[in-house]
């Protein structure tokens, strides 16, 4: 067998076994499935903005589904409509440009642990200019069999940040009789 022979062989067995590889990539699992959608997610935020910083209770609710593409990581995570409540300005609070997110805008982490998710044109405002932050936010959705969460902690939209200072703040928690997780 000539050099260009062997080389041309293992050129083919190293291809074939990349397209195997790729072919064993396991596609998103949803727990439960299909979906119990909607799901609601809430807890206790910090949002530092230009005019102060308002702690407020937030609620989101939305649904949660696989992906265009039934082979690959990624799903889909839509806010569909929400809440803000607490003490002053909180109850002024509206959450703005509803639906937030896109197809596909969800990767499964492929260690189990959850998801990243990018959440597009997600806006709040509130009255006499107490409040306007609008933009994208990419943050972390953490599996857990109890009460699965989004963790905002450090995300950023449109001159408005997630801060916490005490634990547990900007922690959003899934209602524990509803909960859901994503798999690889």
């Amino acid at each position: 067998m000539s050099i260009e022979m062997i080389k041309k062989s293992a050129l083919a067995a190293v291809a074939g076994c990349s397209i195997l590889a790729v072919a064993s990539v396991s596609a998103q699992t949803i727990i439960p499935d299909p979906p119990n959608n909607p799901y609601t997610f809430e807890g206790t935020t910090r949002l530092d903005t230009p005019l102060g910083i308002y702690i407020c209770d937030l609620s989101l609710t939305g649904n949660v589904d696989k992906g265009s593409s039934p082979s690959d990581l990624f799903g889909t995570v839509t806010v569909t409509g929400g809440s803000v409540s607490g003490s002053f300005p909180c109850g002024l609070i509206t959450l703005d440009n509803l639906p937030w997110g896109s197809t596909d805008n969800g990767e499964v982490l492929t260690d189990g642990s959850g998801a990243i998710v990018t959440l597009t044109n997600i806006g709040a405002s509130a009255p006499f200019n107490l409040l306007d932050c609008d933009g994208d936010i990419t943050v972390p959705f953490n599996n857990d069999s109890t009460a699965s969460n989004f963790d905002l902690e450090g995300a950023s939209f449109g001159g408005c940040t997630f801060t916490a200072n005490a634990s547990g703040q900007n922690v959003l928690y899934a209602d524990p009789s509803n909960n859901v997780q994503v798999q690889p």
